[in-house]
């Protein structure tokens, strides 16, 4: 039996008769995040020409603060792509933050995901004020996530068409968070997830504005603050009523993806592999249960 083994790996195990392969949706989120309050995220800078007051926006050393610019990102980064050829098909679609897909059905109908249109996101970058683009560097793990450092290197690819020009910063998970956890990354890709089904552990440390006295937002490492989205899932935390709480954190929910405060990329498939006379059910949480496996 093989917990996780790796995604280039997955065709030929299938292929051997003695094997079998089985996958299944897991519980984790894999998203970007971007710093949306400094004025200069450390490494991010703006061509002098992009450097003037456009007729829409006002242009600052960060572009990230900016929904349009945002919105360009997510329309110059081909979902299907990396689903096909950096994942191996070993990912689901997703625009919703909440690591499982229960608590995002309804939401991903209220606020959809961006159509990938290089020509649009060009558009939006440049009504942004950022008609050449910009720089900035993408912190990413290469030992954390299902070919992570491997999807930071195409979506550096598909943001160049864009000319937003991106140097790949990958490196061991303990270094990452530690970057993180000190607010040094301007733009970053980041997973979540666990047993959860319920939102509220995701919305309370992700979603929220930072709050010292409570820990709320204590992992929104781009510190973007929402006063509407504070309120809401404040309110989600204490509602008794199931009805009325579930649309409070759909609302929550779809109004985290309108504003892209994270652009989330999929879902991650969990593989494992066995032979054939091992009979073990993958959890969602990826997690393996001797008492729940047979071997005939």
């Amino acid at each position: 039996f093989v917990l996780d083994p790796a995604s280039q790996d997955v065709e030929r195990l299938a292929a051997n008769s003695r094997l079998k392969v089985i996958q299944g949706p897991e519980n984790r989120v894999i998203f970007l995040g971007f710093d949306q309050f400094r004025e200069s995220p450390p490494g991010v800078s703006v061509p002098i020409a992009a450097s003037f007051s456009a007729a829409t926006a006002q242009v600052s050393g960060n572009p990230f603060k900016s929904l349009l610019v945002r919105q360009a990102i997510a329309h110059a980064i081909d979902g299907q792509a990396l689903r096909t050829h950096t994942m191996r098909g070993q990912s689901a679609p997703a625009w919703c933050l909440a690591p499982s897909e229960l608590a995002c059905r309804q939401v991903e109908a209220m606020a959809s995901r961006p159509t990938f249109d290089i020509e649009q996101a060009k558009k939006l970058l440049a009504q942004a004020g950022y008609p050449n683009g910009f720089d900035t560097p993408l912190d990413c793990p290469n030992n954390r996530y299902v070919n992570d450092e491997a999807l930071c290197i195409a979506i550096s690819a598909m943001l160049a068409k864009v000319n937003v020009r991106v140097r790949v910063n990958a490196m061991p998970k303990a270094q990452f968070f530690q970057r993180l956890e000190k607010l040094e990354s301007a733009f970053y890709l980041m997973g979540w997830g666990g047993a959860e089904t319920d939102a509220q552990p995701t919305m309370d440390p992700l979603m929220h504005s930072f709050e010292a006295s409570t820990s709320k937002g204590e992992d929104n490492y781009g510190r973007f603050a929402n006063p509407t989205l504070d309120a809401l899932i404040d309110a989600a935390a204490t509602e008794a009523e199931p009805a009325t709480r579930v649309g409070m954190v759909n609302q929550a929910l779809a109004l985290h993806s309108r504003q892209i405060h994270h652009l989330v990329l999929h879902r991650q498939a969990l593989v494992w592999a066995m032979q054939k006379n091992v009979s073990a059910k993958p959890a969602a949480n990826n997690h393996f249960r001797a008492w729940m496996t047979r071997v005939d």
